[in-house]
């Protein structure tokens, strides 16, 4: 539903408290620099009836730019994940992480029997050697997400990452954000088939600015599309957090896991 929508079902006084509700949002946004989260929020057209609500009612009892935008992250946080359900997507999915985080889960997630047994897998990874134990089986109990994984797919299905040759160009056709530092600009790529008891939704603005900073690569779907679209115009989609016990195997001839500098 976009804002448009809802403020059109609600009564006259109503509307009046809601538009100026509305309007204290998009001058903290503005004067935060955050005017691409505003253009965002209006042009959001899966976002449900409920969180327009819970949105405006949260926002209306704040003042200021840092505790207006503190409020929608918070509504948003408590909101992920709320789009629409998508019935069916081409298999397999991409998920892309950067380097920091993919090492923090071999750390503390992924069963190592030394530093060495993990340093050794993650070189093997990085020189795409074949590896001795399975990626399933070495990183089946790890989460491949925290909250929400956003996932990108060919919309012929085949490898999701065939056309991608680098991290800058992973970024810019993902709609990533750049890293702080240049030697942390490698990422990790994943290739998985999401389970048939997951649900496949459309990304919104909840899913997009849930977290800390404000990823001002984030496009918003059109109502009638398949799917959602990064800014490079690649598809993407989000879903609940899987194991890599989903991760592909040899059925696919690309590789699970591979690293793009």
């Amino acid at each position: 539903m976009k804002l448009e929508t809802y403020l059109r079902q609600q009564d006259a006084k109503q509307l009046e408290s809601i538009r100026e509700v509305w309007s204290r949002i998009e001058t903290a946004l503005e004067e935060a620099g955050l005017s691409f989260v505003k253009e965002n929020l209006l042009a959001e057209v899966h976002l449900p009836e409920e969180v327009w609500q819970r949105l405006l009612v949260a926002s209306s009892d704040v003042e200021g730019e840092n505790k207006i935008t503190e409020t929608l992250t918070c509504v948003f946080n408590d909101s992920t994940q709320c789009g629409p359900e998508i019935s069916d997507t081409p298999k397999p999915k991409g998920r892309v992480i950067d380097r920091g985080r993919f090492i923090d889960w071999l750390k503390n997630k992924a069963n190592f029997a030394s530093p060495e047994a993990q340093r050794q897998y993650l070189a093997d990874i990085r020189s795409n050697q074949s590896l001795f134990i399975s990626h399933q089986e070495r990183l089946q109990n790890v989460p491949l997400g925290k909250h929400l994984i956003w996932s990108t797919f060919q919309e012929g299905g085949g490898d999701p990452f065939e056309v991608y040759t680098s991290s800058e160009d992973a970024r810019a056709r993902l709609g990533l954000m750049k890293p702080a530092k240049p030697e942390d600009k490698e990422l990790f790529l994943l290739v998985y088939v999401i389970p048939d008891d997951v649900t496949i939704r459309y990304p919104t603005v909840a899913d997009a600015y849930a977290g800390k900073g404000w990823n001002c690569y984030f496009q918003c779907s059109n109502s009638g599309d398949d799917w959602g679209y990064t800014i490079g115009g690649h598809p993407e989609v989000v879903h609940e957090v899987i194991k890599g016990s989903c991760l592909i195997e040899s059925e696919y001839p690309f590789l699970a896991i591979r690293v793009l500098r």
